[in-house]
């Protein structure tokens, strides 16, 4: 069971071809115990329109490269939430769908729990905005 938060995030991308980059500083962030991977879901859509779904839970746990984040892999992703975004994608393009516990925050969770906090907001600032941010702070 979860004790850190849980986040999802699902991440377009133009092309269907992945090299790896992704999921290798995913494996890094697990064995550094930050992150905890619950489900990741590929949507692949060609040319063509032809759908193609690889989860994760669907591959072969010995794998070294998947190793590290299979332990707790438990493919939490509706089909109805892997439907919803493969009707959006456009043809030649794919998505990653990440579901995935901040191991490093439970410590923190647990305080707001005891202090009866509750989560009203939460979210990702994207880097090119916080760019301009930091930008426009720097120059006032």
């Amino acid at each position: 069971m979860a004790k850190g938060p849980v986040q999802y995030v699902i991440i377009g991308f133009e092309g269907t071809e992945f090299r790896g980059e992704a999921l290798k500083e995913l494996v890094a962030a697990t064995e550094k115990g930050i992150i905890r991977i619950i489900d990741i879901v590929v949507v692949k859509k060609d040319l063509d329109g032809r759908l193609t779904y690889v989860e994760i839970t669907d591959a072969d746990p010995s794998t070294a490269a998947l190793e590290p984040i299979m332990t707790y892999v438990s493919g939490m992703f509706a089909q109805d939430d892997i439907d919803s975004v493969a009707s959006v994608l456009l043809p030649g393009t794919s998505a990653g769908l990440l579901l995935v516990e901040h191991v490093w925050a439970a410590g923190f969770v647990d305080a707001i729990v005891n202090m009866n906090g509750v989560l009203i907001d939460s979210g990702f600032v994207p880097r090119d905005t916080l760019e301009v941010a930091e930008q426009s702070a720097a120059n006032s």
